[in-house]
């Protein structure tokens, strides 16, 4: 009786807003696919890659480096960021993710919905590359702290490698978000080793 009288006192609007925010969290994690809390294999990364039956593939030519800013995070909690506070309907920005060991596993590669349906990004407007540029985001502020971690590196040095080769991008098209023609931020940070993304892009 107390929940009901409670429920009661507050706007009905107040309310829907809660269950419709809490469903979008939920929904959003179902959405997502991950690799389970581990560094993934080169197969798993190829699995994990694979877009929903029937989706064409975009002319995807770049590859765009990106942290998160932030100490802990994972692609739930972004999305819902994205989602709530920033208004994109899509929610996540990026179409990958891959964690630190807070909120998700260290090495841990997550694919967001935008990933397997192609749909556009929204982590870099400038220079069309929301249209064209694939977005990887570290969990972590490389440019506060020294970083990624080990096991975070060698899964993006897997992912960037794969799909380097699948779209035939070259290395001098693998850039850190600040190194997009027209961008204004420090974005993947000072300490994030850009190099090694290049050279996992390098033809094998």
């Amino acid at each position: 009786m107390n929940v009901l009288r409670s429920l009661q006192k507050r706007p009905t609007t107040a309310v829907l807003l809660s269950l419709a925010t809490a469903l979008a969290v939920i929904l959003a994690a179902v959405l997502l696919w991950r690799t389970g809390g581990a560094v993934p294999s080169q197969a798993e990364v190829e699995r994990l890659c694979v877009v929903d039956a029937g989706v064409s593939l975009r002319q995807w030519t770049h590859i765009v480096i990106h942290h998160s800013g932030t100490a802990q995070n994972d692609a739930a909690t972004i999305d819902a960021y994205h989602r709530h506070k920033r208004g994109w309907l899509n929610g996540l920005g990026y179409d990958f993710v891959i964690g630190n060991g807070t909120l998700s596993g260290d090495g841990e590669i997550e694919v967001s919905a935008r990933w397997k349906r192609q749909q556009q990004g929204a982590h870099c407007p400038q220079s069309g590359m929301n249209r064209h540029g694939i977005g990887i985001c570290f969990v972590g502020n490389f440019e506060h702290t020294p970083g990624p971690s080990k096991n975070q590196l060698r899964a993006g040095e897997l992912l960037v490698g794969h799909l380097a080769a699948r779209f035939s991008v070259p290395p001098d098209n693998v850039l850190g978000h600040g190194q997009v023609p027209g961008a204004r931020t420090k974005c993947p940070g000072r300490f994030f080793p850009m190099v090694r993304m290049r050279q996992a892009a390098r033809p094998r």
